[in-house]
């Protein structure tokens, strides 16, 4: 396996749809044409429950620019998804105090962390 990322954001699947993907991000391109999966990390200070807490997970699919947002931001693009609810998972990647909402880990590594099985997702089909 090769390389993944977590994204740290205040978005839910809902926005997701509404975006047609993840985004608007600045982050090298390259690297994330070069990225397998995806895992979005809920950023929610005023949902103590929920904050830190991992939601969701995509083999990402395309990697798009979006000028109209701003310079250098990418939209993130997924044919697939599983909903996760692994609490803390900031804390259990290490990530706490880290500044930039965008991780990069070792495929493997990072669903060792989250204690992830690829074989045993189930995927649902995501349609914009």
């Amino acid at each position: 396996m090769g390389e993944s990322i977590t994204v740290f954001n205040r978005k839910n699947i809902n926005d997701l749809k509404k975006e047609k993907g993840c985004g608007f991000w600045v982050a090298s391109e390259k690297r994330l044409r070069n990225s397998e999966f995806i895992v979005c990390i809920c950023n929610n200070k005023d949902n103590k429950e929920e904050h830190e807490t991992a939601f969701f997970i995509a083999p990402i699919s395309q990697i798009e620019r979006a000028p109209e947002i701003g310079k250098g931001r990418l939209l993130i693009k997924f044919s697939q998804y599983h909903e996760l609810r692994i609490p803390k998972a900031r804390t259990i990647l290490g990530l706490l105090g880290r500044q930039n909402p965008i991780a990069y880990f070792d495929t493997s590594e990072l669903f060792n962390q989250l204690g992830l099985d690829i074989e045993n997702l189930t995927w649902q089909e995501w349609v914009d």
